[in-house]
C-alpha cells in the first residue's frame, strides 16, 4: 500500500513545485487579517486576481467575490452571466441588484508582478439571502501590515498551529525529493479524512484508506493549483512541508460542484433535443464526479423550472427514464449487417450511441442518426440473440475532453445502469430480399414520429421549395441507380449519372470506411434553383480502427438540370435542420436552403478529406483560429516556480496557408474524421455587406486518434451561392470567460 501511495504522490509531485516568489513589499493589514463585522447582517471578504492591466484584474476580483457569495447564500444564479456583466464594466449596484447578490467594496489595492498587475479586494457581503446586510464604514484601507512574500507571509509555525485555517503535511528523508514525497502523503491522508468528515462529527463522503490513492488522484489537478511547498530543512536531513489553506479547499469542492451542475444544464437541455449520445454522457459524467464531493447525499440541483431535485437519487433516476423511453426494433438483415430504428418516447433519436456483444467481446461505439442505425459482424459470426448496450460511460471521450471526469473514473466505482442494456432476436429480422415491405412499414411509422422538438421532418421539408412530380419521378430513378450500386459495389454502372467533381465526391464517400445503404424509401426532394436536393439518404460507415465502430449519416445528393449529381454530402441532423428552417429571424428561404448546403458541404469536405474545396473556400486573408485540447506541465505564472498538470486549450492563428498545410498533414495521418453540428445559431451581418452570416454552432470533432467539442464560428459571405468564402473561422472549447458566448459576427 505504501509503495503504491508513494508511486501515486510521485504523479502528485509532477504537478506540484515550488512555492510562489516575488519581491517583498508591504501590503495593508487586511489582506493579511480579514476583518471583524460590526453587526452579524454581514461579513468581510478578501479575493484577488490576476491580469495583463489593473481592469482586467479588477473585474475578475469583483467577479469571484459576487460568485462566492451567491453560492455562500443559495442564490440561484447564472455564472456565465455575472461574469459577463462584470467584464463588460456594468455598474456593480446594477449587478448586485439583478442578480441579489448583495455586497459592498470597500478596500482595493494594486501591486505589479512581472508582466502582470494583481488587485486585492475588500468587500462586505451578506451573510444570508433573508436577511438585509447593513453596512458599516470601514476607515483602515491604508494601514500596512506584514510583507507579503509569495502566497502567503506565513512561517511554518504559522500554518502546523493554526489548522482552522490551513491543512498540512510534513516528510523527512535523506534528500529533497523523498520528503516531499512524504510531506504530500501526509497531506493526502488528511484531505481523505476531510472528504469523509468534516471534524464535527458529521459523516461526509465515506471513503475506504484502501482507496485514498485513486480518492487524491481524482483531485490531484484542481489541488495542484492551491498546494504549496516550505523547505525547512535541507539533505541530508531533508524536512519539507506541504499545505493549502481551508478557504482553497472549499474552492477546489466548489469548482467541482460548478462543473457538476453545468454538465447536468447540458444534460437537459440534449434530452430535449433527443440527442441522447450528448445527454446520458453529461449525466453519468455529473454523477461520477458527484461520488467524489463532501455530503453528495445533500447536494441539490435546480432545474430551468425552479424545482429542486436531490443530486444523488435524481441523476439515476433521470439515466434510467432514458433507457426505460428507448425503443430498438431490429428492421432487416443483409449477411453480417444488422439494422435497427431507435426511438425515444415514440419519436425518432437525434443522437444516439450504443455497443455490442458478438458472442465475444464488445465492440466499438456505433452511432445512430435520427432514428436509424445499424452494426456489422464479423466475418464468420452467427448469433440468434444480441446484447445492445447504449452507451452513457464515454470513458475515451473522457481522456480526451475532461481530464478530471477520467480521473475521477478511475478513483471511484463506476456507476451500473443495468437497463442500459437490452436484448434482440436476430432470429426472426428479415433479409433484404423479403424486407421490402417492412421497410416500407418501418419508414411509414418513423415518418408519423418524426418529430423534434414538435416539428415533424416532413414540415420541416414541406418549406422549401417542392418538386413537380414529373421532376421527382426522374431523379427518382438515377437515386434507385446509385442505391443499387452502392449496394451491389458495382459503382462503374453509374459513372455516367456524374458531373467530374460529383464522381470525385461519390468515389470519395463509397471508400468512407465500409459503406452501406440503410432504408432510403423516406427520401425528400426539393428544388433549389435549376437543380434539385434529394435529402436524407442514410447510410451507415463502418471502420476497423478508433474509438468509433460506425457511423450513420444522412446523405445528399444534388441533381443539376442535366440530370447529373454535381454534389454529395453528409446532411445535417434533424435538430440542427430545425434550428435553421424554423428560426423566426426575417432570412429568406433561399438564404436558409444556401446556409443548409453551406454546412452540409463543409461537414463532409473534412470527412471526405477534400482539401483543395477547403482551400478554395476560404478567402486568402481569412482570420483562422484553431484550438486543440491537450495536457501538459506547466508554470502557473511567469515568475512561479510552481507547476500544474491541467488540461489546456491552445488557440493558434494560422494563415490560410499554414491552416491548409496543417490540415493536409492531419487527413494523411487518419483513417476517418467525422464531424457533427448541433445549436445553432445564425446572425446577418449589416445590410452593406449583403448576405453575410456568423454561424455559431457546437461541434463534435472526431477521428481515428482524436476528438474534442466546442464552439465552432464561421462568417462566411454567400453573395455567390455557388462560391461562398470563409472570412473568418475560430474555435473555442467553451464560451469566452469575458464575453459569457461564443465568438460572434459582433467580435470581428
Amino acid at each position: 500500500m505504501m509503495k503504491n501511495t508513494i508511486g501515486f504522490v510521485c504523479f502528485l509531485l509532477c504537478l506540484t513545485m515550488l512555492s510562489l516568489s516575488c519581491q517583498a513589499q508591504r501590503v495593508p493589514s487586511w489582506i493579511k487579517k480579514v476583518p471583524k463585522a460590526q453587526n452579524n447582517t454581514y461579513r468581510y471578504v478578501v479575493e484577488h486576481a490576476e491580469g495583463l492591466d489593473y481592469g482586467a484584474a479588477y473585474n475578475t476580483a469583483i467577479a469571484k467575490v459576487m460568485l462566492s457569495t451567491a453560492n455562500r447564500i443559495g442564490q440561484p444564479f447564472d455564472s456565465k452571466a455575472v461574469n459577463a456583466a462584470v467584464q463588460n464594466g456594468d455598474s456593480y449596484e446594477v449587478i448586485s441588484r439583478q442578480y441579489n447578490i448583495p455586497f459592498n467594496k470597500v478596500c482595493e489595492y494594486m501591486r505589479q508582478q512581472g508582466g502582470t498587475v494583481v488587485v486585492y479586494v475588500l468587500c462586505q457581503v451578506a451573510v444570508s439571502g433573508n436577511v438585509t446586510p447593513q453596512w458599516d464604514e470601514f476607515r483602515n484601507c491604508e494601514s500596512t501590515g506584514d510583507l507579503l512574500t509569495g502566497y502567503s507571509a506565513v512561517s511554518w509555525d504559522d500554518v502546523k498551529y493554526n489548522t482552522a485555517n490551513f491543512i498540512y503535511g510534513e516528510g523527512w528523508g535523506e534528500s529533497l525529493e523523498d520528503a516531499d514525497d512524504n510531506a504530500m502523503l501526509d497531506l493526502a491522508l488528511k484531505f481523505s479524512e476531510i472528504i469523509a468528515n468534516d471534524g464535527n462529527g458529521r459523516q461526509g463522503t465515506v471513503v475506504n484508506k484502501n482507496d485514498l490513492e485513486k480518492q487524491m488522484k481524482s483531485y490531484a489537478s484542481s489541488i495542484s493549483n492551491h498546494t504549496e511547498r516550505m523547505v525547512l530543512s535541507n539533505a541530508p536531513k531533508a524536512h519539507v512541508g506541504r499545505y493549502i489553506k481551508r478557504t482553497e479547499l472549499n474552492k477546489i469542492f466548489e469548482g467541482r460542484k460548478n462543473r457538476i451542475n453545468e454538465y447536468l444544464q447540458s444534460a437537459m437541455k440534449a434530452e430535449k433535443e433527443l440527442r441522447l449520445d450528448d445527454a446520458l454522457r453529461y449525466y453519468n459524467w455529473s454523477y461520477t464526479l458527484l461520488k467524489t464531493m463532501r455530503y453528495s447525499d445533500d447536494l441539490v440541483f435546480t432545474d430551468d423550472r425552479g424545482e429542486n431535485h436531490i443530486m444523488s437519487v435524481w441523476i439515476p433516476e433521470r439515466m434510467n427514464a432514458i433507457f426505460d423511453g428507448i425503443h430498438v426494433e431490429v428492421v432487416s438483415k443483409d449477411g453480417g449487417r444488422v439494422f435497427f430504428s431507435f426511438t425515444y418516447n415514440n419519436k425518432p433519436v437525434t443522437k444516439l450511441d450504443y455497443t455490442y456483444f458478438d458472442g465475444r467481446d464488445w465492440s466499438n461505439i456505433c452511432s445512430a442518426l435520427d432514428g436509424r442505425g445499424g452494426l456489422e459482424l464479423n466475418s464468420g459470426i452467427d448469433i440468434d440473440h444480441l446484447q445492445i448496450k447504449y452507451e452513457y460511460m464515454y470513458k475515451g471521450q473522457a481522456s480526451l475532453m475532461d481530464n478530471e471526469v477520467e480521473a475521477v473514473m478511475r478513483a471511484v466505482k463506476r456507476p451500473a445502469f443495468p437497463k442500459s442494456i437490452v436484448t434482440l432476436s436476430l432470429g426472426e429480422a428479415n433479409n433484404t430480399t423479403n424486407a421490402d415491405k417492412t421497410s416500407a412499414t418501418h419508414s411509414e411509422n418513423l415518418a408519423k414520429q418524426d418529430i423534434v422538438r414538435g416539428v415533424s421532418q416532413s414540415e420541416l421539408q414541406q418549406t422549401l421549395p417542392q418538386v413537380t412530380s414529373a421532376d421527382k419521378l426522374k431523379v427518382s430513378k438515377v437515386i434507385d441507380s446509385i442505391v443499387n450500386a452502392i449496394k451491389t459495389k458495382n459503382y462503374h454502372l453509374v459513372r455516367a449519372s456524374f458531373t467530374e467533381e460529383g464522381w470525385e465526391m461519390f468515389e470519395k464517400l463509397v471508400h468512407y470506411g465500409n459503406a452501406t445503404v440503410l432504408d432510403y424509401s423516406g427520401c425528400e426532394y426539393t428544388q433549389m434553383g435549376s437543380s434539385i436536393i434529394a435529402r436524407s439518404i442514410p447510410m451507415m460507415f463502418s471502420f476497423k480502427r478508433g474509438v468509433r465502430k460506425s457511423f450513420v449519416e444522412n446523405i445528399v445528393f444534388t441533381i443539376n438540370e442535366n440530370n447529373k449529381i454535381e454534389c454529395v454530402a453528409f446532411g445535417l441532423d434533424a435538430a440542427a435542420m430545425e434550428d435553421i428552417l424554423s428560426s423566426k429571424k426575417p432570412y429568406s428561404e433561399k438564404s436558409r436552403q444556401t446556409i443548409i448546403n453551406f454546412l452540409e458541404n463543409y461537414k463532409t469536405a473534412f470527412a471526405l478529406k477534400r482539401i483543395d474545396y477547403i482551400e478554395s473556400i476560404f478567402d486568402n486573408n481569412a482570420v483562422i483560429i484553431t484550438g486543440h485540447v491537450a495536457y501538459r506541465l506547466t508554470k502557473e505564472s511567469p515568475e512561479s516556480n510552481r507547476y500544474v498538470n491541467n488540461k489546456y486549450v491552445t488557440r493558434t492563428r494560422y494563415t490560410k496557408e499554414q491552416y491548409i498545410a496543417n490540415l493536409r498533414r492531419c487527413f494523411n495521418s487518419q483513417e476517418f474524421v467525422n464531424i457533427r453540428f448541433s445549436d445553432n445559431n445564425l446572425t446577418k451581418a449589416s445590410s452593406s455587406y449583403g448576405e453575410t452570416y456568423g454561424i455559431q454552432i457546437r461541434q463534435d470533432y472526431y477521428s481515428t486518434t482524436y476528438g474534442d467539442s466546442g464552439y465552432l464560428y464561421l462568417q462566411v459571405d454567400l453573395n455567390d451561392p455557388d462560391n461562398p468564402v470563409i472570412k473568418v473561422r475560430t474555435w473555442q472549447e467553451e464560451f469566452d470567460p469575458e464575453l459569457g458566448r461564443p465568438y460572434g459576427i459582433w467580435d470581428f
